[in-house]
């Protein structure tokens, strides 16, 4: 642990590795919104432009709807029938299952560049922002001789690789805001262990590119508040949010953070107005200029300045009508269903931890909110007798909540539209994963504000482990046993995890074989039980980095 440099590499390939494992393991289409994420690149493949609702479905993709194991998500929507959820497919006789994948296997490579004739299903993923699928465009292009499951599977191996840049920029982000080598690779490897950031990244979808580009907007942030000289960054930030809002709408939330930190810096350097309104201005212009054609195009089509599907749906109700549904949602369901699928989710199939589990996690949260309200309010007082509780500047502090704070009011926002358009009180709490190191670093500040001076070196190294467990008994008991048809939902919403004599009574071999089916030539059983004891070694090796890091700190002491 004497060589961050080092220690920084191995958490990088930590990070690819398991990447790589759940990018193999997952089947198919199990990623959120994986096959129309996937159809939105073939889409603009074939038809050479941006797809839209009523771009027609690749023929390829559609059928591999009717010979594939589908999420319990996607098997709930009303499909074009055939079509079966991992339970029934594995429930079928062994016969038309190997029909079933024959059919896979046989489908010509010329239905990847024909549309379907199916009018009874569209791409509802065209709502995305392009940069992603235009970044892609040219892989999956080079890719087309290659069968469905070799794109899919380098698809998502792309996205891993693309998505762990953000690790060295993240190590950055953590040493500006808490100036410690050690803590920073710690909060590093903390975010490697996170299983759901796995489930979200380990699939064809642009959450790897947010991730990448809010990391790097966090980084200049960071920058800029460190002092006037520092406001030069501001066209960069404006460059790289105008990028992030060509990714996903959600980069809208970071608008009103800017304007914080702009306002910020004005009143903390007032002798340097003219620097930072120029310096402002270009970003402002660098952002309208990369970013606002698209959503000027977005709102004459649509009506809407995100192009969100809920958000279009109730584009005719006025603001006061949907002020007046305030007090109609059940905010608390909402909320719940946000941290939950944050903390994990277990993929398209919903697969979920019992109650307790969540509880307990919720638990860490709530500590570290109050402990995050404590800081700030000894800030605003200006009178703090401990000195660990500013072991962050202000302005950098104001950049982490910020940033987080908005965001958390975009997916309010998000609920509130969910239910004026569906009735229901929910939101997605995958997407906060593209703020997972400010996240980080705002969980370990808030924690080490309500807990002794004696136990703060331990939170890291302990969450760390924690979510290791959470990941291996999840993987082990949830996810594995479900994709191969050990286990089934016992209502709509519960599948109970696996217990050891069913998974002794399976094996490694049949599980890993079945894992490997309808997966690419090359990715054998072998290859699956291969790549599950590199994961291990790689997920193991995390925990004792934490606590190698956690001594380090110490010796230094």
């Amino acid at each position: 642990m004497k060589s961050p440099r080092r220690v920084l590499l191995l958490i990088w390939v930590c990070f690819v590795l398991r990447g790589v494992f759940y990018s193999a393991m997952f089947p198919i289409w199990e990623g959120y919104d994986e096959a129309f994420h996937f159809a939105y690149l073939q889409q603009l493949i074939n038809n050479q432009t941006v797809p839209d609702v009523r771009t027609p479905f690749p023929r390829e993709l559609l059928q591999s709807l009717h010979v594939l194991p589908l999420p319990w998500r996607l098997s709930q929507e009303r499909l074009p029938p055939p079509f079966f959820s991992h339970e029934d497919y594995w429930k079928l006789p062994q016969v038309e299952r190997e029909r079933l994948q024959k059919q896979f296997r046989e489908m010509p490579l010329s239905w990847s560049r024909e549309n379907s004739a199916e009018t009874g299903i569209s791409n509802y993923e065209t709502q995305q922002m392009p940069l992603y699928y235009l970044l892609f465009y040219l892989p999956l292009k080079f890719m087309s001789g290659l069968s469905l499951a070799s794109r899919v599977f380098l698809l998502r191996i792309l996205n891993i690789l693309l998505a762990s840049c953000f690790v060295p920029i993240g190590y950055l982000v953590a040493l500006r805001a808490l100036n410690n080598k050690n803590l920073a690779l710690s909060v590093l490897v903390f975010v490697t262990a996170l299983p759901e950031l796995f489930v979200d990244l380990a699939r064809v979808g642009n959450e790897s590119l947010a991730l990448l580009i809010y990391t790097v907007a966090i980084y200049f942030a960071l920058k800029i508040v460190e002092g006037p000289q520092n406001l030069k960054y501001f066209p960069w930030l404006g460059i790289t949010s105008g990028l992030g809002l060509l990714t996903k709408a959600y980069f809208l939330t970071a608008l009103p953070a800017l304007l914080l930190i702009v306002s910020w810096c004005y009143w903390q350097w007032p002798r340097e107005k003219r620097r930072l309104i120029k310096d402002a201005a270009l970003a402002a212009a660098a952002l309208c200029i990369i970013a606002g054609p698209w959503y000027w195009r977005v709102h004459t089509l649509t009506g809407s300045w995100s192009g969100v599907t809920d958000d279009i749906a109730v584009r005719s109700i006025s603001r006061w009508q949907m002020l007046a549904q305030v007090p109609h949602v059940n905010w608390v369901s909402g909320i719940v269903s946000i941290l939950l699928s944050h903390v994990w989710f277990g993929a398209w199939s919903f697969l979920k931890f019992s109650r307790p589990v969540y509880l307990f996690f919720g638990l860490i949260i709530l500590l570290a909110v109050l402990g995050i309200c404590r800081v700030v309010l000894l800030r605003l007082r200006k009178n703090s007798p401990d000195e660990d509780s500013r072991a962050i500047e202000s302005g950098k502090l104001l950049v982490l909540l910020s940033f987080y704070a908005f965001f958390w009011l975009g997916l309010i926002y998000d609920i509130l539209l969910i239910y004026i358009h569906l009735g229901i009180s929910a939101s997605t709490g995958w997407y906060m994963y593209c703020l997972i190191v400010p996240e980080a670093i705002l969980l370990y500040l808030g924690l080490s504000a309500v807990v002794t001076k004696k136990i703060r070196s331990w939170i890291l190294p302990s969450l760390t482990s924690l979510f290791v467990l959470l990941d291996l008994y999840g993987l082990h008991f949830l996810l594995v046993p479900y994709y191969t048809g050990v286990i089934s939902h016992a209502g709509q919403n519960r599948v109970a995890e696996a217990g050891i004599g069913e998974l002794i009574h399976m094996g490694i071999p049949e599980f890993a074989r079945r894992l490997s089916v309808n997966k690419p030539a090359f990715l054998g059983a072998t290859e699956i039980i291969v790549l599950w004891i590199i994961f291990l070694f790689a997920t193991v090796f995390l925990i004792f980095a934490a606590f190698g890091l956690r001594k380090a700190s110490t010796n230094l002491e």
